[in-house]
């Protein structure tokens, strides 16, 4: 039967769960509710579910192959000179992307975005989400058969949610001082979260918190850093 939203008695565990780890004074739990039963409709929908799976050595292949490109892209436009950049410009009005866009605003953001002095940055800016994209599937699977990883991008939402509720960093641990065998602030908010969408069985469930929280953790202290601006 398929999920139709948290009932009082789950949503209130959620909120306790929350309060017990300082939820801010000033959060807005009915929005904060919807906010995560929103995300958990989003990362267990058709779309979300049936997501290619891409293996880490070919995460580095096609990320490579675009930052080759993008590389390409911006030693071409360099290579044009000035008047064929200007005459690039002059030409950007009349395509129908730019020409026919949704609003004023928008036309002008992206003819902005493709003029020749800005042409680079964007074409930097996108390489730059080249690394990031990398540094975030670093934690992927490397070999083996697809796997189900609804569980784990669901999880990650929660992360982020809890930290963003709570202003406090979150954390997952297996113990044997507990019956379920695991601990840590985030822990009793991820299970009162999850449980209800029986994504997992009921006995596999703490171990999926703790794997999706250990590949986060990972990724967050990997997160490289760029400048704000490059010459």
């Amino acid at each position: 039967m398929a999920f139709l939203g948290y009932t009082i008695q789950q949503a209130a565990a959620i909120h306790q769960a929350l309060v017990k780890e300082h939820l801010k004074p000033d959060a807005d739990w009915p929005h904060l509710l919807k906010l995560i039963t929103d995300k958990m409709y989003e990362v267990t929908s058709p779309e979300t579910a049936n997501q290619e799976i891409v293996y880490a050595g070919d995460v580095k292949s096609r990320l490579k192959k675009l930052v080759k490109a993008l590389n390409d892209t911006v030693q071409a436009h360099k290579e044009l000179g000035e008047v064929l950049q200007w005459s690039l410009d002059d030409q950007l009005l009349n395509v129908p992307l730019v020409r026919d866009g949704y609003s004023d605003e928008w036309r002008t953001t992206v003819r902005c975005l493709l003029s020749s002095d800005q042409f680079p940055l964007a074409l930097n800016a996108m390489r730059q989400a080249a690394d990031l994209a990398a540094a975030q599937h670093r934690s992927g699977p490397t070999t083996g058969a697809p796997k189900n990883y609804v569980i784990r991008w669901a999880v990650r939402e929660l992360l982020h949610i809890f930290e963003s509720a709570t202003g406090i960093p979150p954390t997952v641990y297996a113990t044997p001082h507990t019956k379920a065998g695991y601990g840590g602030n985030f822990y009793p908010f991820a299970v009162a979260s999850l449980t209800p969408w029986r994504l997992v069985p009921a006995k596999t469930l703490g171990s999926n918190i703790l794997t999706a929280y250990k590949e986060w953790h990972g990724h967050e202290k990997h997160q490289p850093n760029f400048p704000t601006q490059q010459k």
